[in-house]
């Protein structure tokens, strides 16, 4: 099974809440069946990933709704534990989806929505919005990944998304590894 571009969208489980999964699945069984579009999985990977884990054979649905995007988002957007930074790329990711031709029937008629409606839905600041489609549409992969898996901030992410891509994975590197400012004590 491949995951959906959709399903790609949020951040990824961690390994060892994956293997969690993977010990109740082995116990109890799958729970709710896999969701499939496309012939990829639109919801249900990490429950993928944990079935290959217990050596269950994952049962699986078609997607059969009209707004995959939607449904994604409802799937997933209440139930993660997303930063700012997160929920802003995903929400500039999905809104992308519905406005660049990978749309479907219900979604070509929603009017493209503004920075400060996204940063509404998403409970983020306009700012991060304007960051987020920064980097949707000048980073290099391995700079979204970085913002989805909390290893730098959509902020600084759309500074290093002005640089080639090529130069991308080292600048990430290096403000990576740049130390935070630290206040000075006050002096009487």
């Amino acid at each position: 099974m491949k995951q959906h571009p959709l399903s790609k969208i949020f951040p990824a489980m961690p390994d060892d809440e994956i293997q969690a999964l993977a010990a109740d699945i082995k116990a109890h069984g799958l729970k709710s069946a896999i969701v499939m579009y496309e012939g990829q999985v639109l919801d249900g990977w990490h429950r993928v990933l944990a079935c290959k884990i217990a050596g269950v054979q994952p049962r699986s649905v078609e997607y059969r709704g009209k707004d995959p995007a939607a449904a994604v988002r409802s799937a997933n957007w209440h139930r993660r534990h997303m930063t700012t930074s997160q929920r802003a790329l995903a929400e500039v990711q999905l809104s992308d989806w519905l406005t660049n031709g990978q749309t479907t029937a219900a979604s070509r008629n929603r009017p493209a929505q503004s920075a400060a409606q996204m940063a509404d839905d998403a409970k983020v600041g306009v700012s991060a919005i304007k960051d987020a489609k920064v980097v949707e549409s000048h980073g290099a992969e391995v700079l979204k990944d970085a913002v989805k898996e909390e290893k730098i901030s959509v902020h600084k992410a759309a500074k290093i998304a002005k640089l080639p891509k090529a130069k991308q994975p080292k600048a990430i590197k290096e403000a990576k590894e740049k130390k935070p400012r630290t206040a000075k004590a006050d002096t009487v």
